[in-house]
């Protein structure tokens, strides 16, 4: 099966796990080609996300007036931060998985949520693009951008729930190891940027 032959059964697969629909995940290919391939994900979210970055370079260096790096180095780290981000919470539940006798679960998980990145990623951009169009003000981006945030954390959760199968005090403490792992990452990239 072929990257593209995977998409047209994942991301339906992962837009139904983002509409709370645990039978979602007999949709994904659990196999272990199936997981490999999850994980070029990256590239077409990578694509999007630089679109995203830019917004936020024209914003934090017009509007805000903010001194930062070159655009080579701010988009450098800005993707660094992203593949980092993107292997650490798969590399961390290693261990994890393991100690809560998961093991078993660790593939379906990591597959449904490298799955679910593409949609996450679009879902991120509507607030950014919104404002960058000069079709919302800065007051609406703010809250649309926290639904967006709460939407995505909320499908993250269910995700991790459903595809580990445990119960949603669990699924929710790894929700949070997944939000921090995030924002770890996000505030170590803004520092090494200046912003």
């Amino acid at each position: 099966m072929t990257f593209l032959e995977d998409a047209r059964r994942a991301v339906p697969a992962a837009l139904r796990l983002y509409r709370f629909d645990a039978a979602a995940m007999s949709e994904f290919d659990l196999s272990f080609e199936g997981f490999i391939r999850s994980f070029a994900v990256l590239i077409p979210v990578a694509i999007i996300y630089l679109a995203l970055c830019q917004v936020e370079f024209q914003h934090v260096t017009e509007v805000a007036g903010v001194n930062i790096p070159e655009p080579i180095a701010f988009f450098g780290w800005k993707m660094t931060g992203l593949v980092v981000d993107w292997f650490a919470f798969p590399i961390i539940m290693v261990p994890i998985s393991r100690a809560m006798d998961l093991g078993h679960r660790y593939v379906p998980l990591i597959v449904a949520i490298n799955w679910m990145a593409i949609v996450a990623i679009v879902i991120w951009t509507v607030p950014a693009f919104l404002f960058a169009f000069g079709l919302v003000g800065a007051a609406p981006t703010a809250f649309l951008s926290l639904l967006a945030f709460v939407y995505v954390v909320a499908a993250t959760g269910f995700a991790i729930k459903t595809a580990l199968d445990v119960p949603t005090g669990l699924a929710m403490a790894l929700t949070v190891l997944y939000l921090i792992l995030g924002l770890l990452i996000g505030a170590g990239v803004d520092r090494m940027i200046g912003v």
